[in-house]
């Protein structure tokens, strides 16, 4: 975090970066599920062939064992865990969830699918999540699933929130829009109504209150009770951007404010 002084509506000088974290949480007994959530820029693209078995080879470098996607456009994310597949010498699969904007993978040897398809229909308006820069509603999609053959059974949502100014950094009028699409999105989940336990991973487009209320997706989802990933008992890399741009990066940390 750092930050930015102030003066009735004019902003000063921002401090250096100082790495802080939310609270660990006392995990109960419970499955374990190791899941990331990746970005994967435009899937489908004329370099998609190239890119693609780089993505599926970090993902499998992390030992995870479910993943959500964005930006998987008019792919379906089979290519990724045939790939997977292969790597890990386990049978991923991807949850059907029909026309979407991201896909959801899995190891099936580790969760079996209850039921999967798009949360914009559970949501107000039938919109879970809407892109305010085509006006047009993106298909968000869920999944159930159960852990092992008697486990605890839980909901992935991948989504992808998209502010009109997104390429310009947070503001009031962006934290509003990802602000409103996070609300939607738990409302959908309260509404689906079946099970305790719900994960919405994905890419969240925004910032992380810079411009205090309206906020935007991450704090609103904390104040409706999710954890923030970012008191997870371990970390690695948080110090760098999640957009690396395809090019090298330097720690946040080591750059002035």
């Amino acid at each position: 975090t750092r930050v930015q002084t102030a003066n009735t509506k004019r902003l000063g000088y921002w401090s250096q970066w100082k790495a802080s974290y939310p609270a660990l949480p006392r995990p109960a007994d419970g499955d374990v599920v190791r899941l990331g959530t990746y970005n994967v820029m435009l899937a489908g693209s004329s370099n998609w062939a190239r890119r693609m078995p780089r993505i599926a080879q970090n993902i499998a470098s992390r030992g995870l064992t479910m993943v959500a996607l964005q930006e998987t456009m008019n792919t379906d994310g089979s290519g990724v865990a045939s790939r997977l597949t292969s790597l890990t010498r386990r049978p991923w699969k991807v949850a059907a969830t029909g026309a979407s904007e991201g896909r959801i993978l899995y190891d099936s040897s580790r969760y079996s699918l209850q039921e999967s398809g798009l949360l914009n229909k559970y949501s107000p308006s039938g919109q879970s999540i809407h892109s305010y820069r085509t006006g047009r509603v993106i298909n968000t999609p869920y999944a159930r699933f159960r852990a092992g053959s008697s486990g605890k059974t839980f909901t992935v949502v991948s989504v992808h929130f998209a502010p009109s100014n997104v390429r310009s950094g947070p503001s009031a009028a962006g934290n509003k829009q990802t602000g409103a699409s996070a609300r939607a999105v738990v409302a959908a989940l309260n509404r689906m109504g079946r099970g305790t336990y719900s994960v919405i991973a994905g890419d969240f487009a925004g910032g992380y209150g810079r411009w205090g209320d309206p906020n935007p997706a991450q704090p609103t989802l904390v104040r409706a009770g999710y954890w923030d990933a970012m008191a997870s008992l371990s970390r690695s890399g948080v110090t760098y951007s999640t957009v690396n741009g395809r090019r090298a990066q330097r720690s946040t940390l080591a750059v002035a404010g």
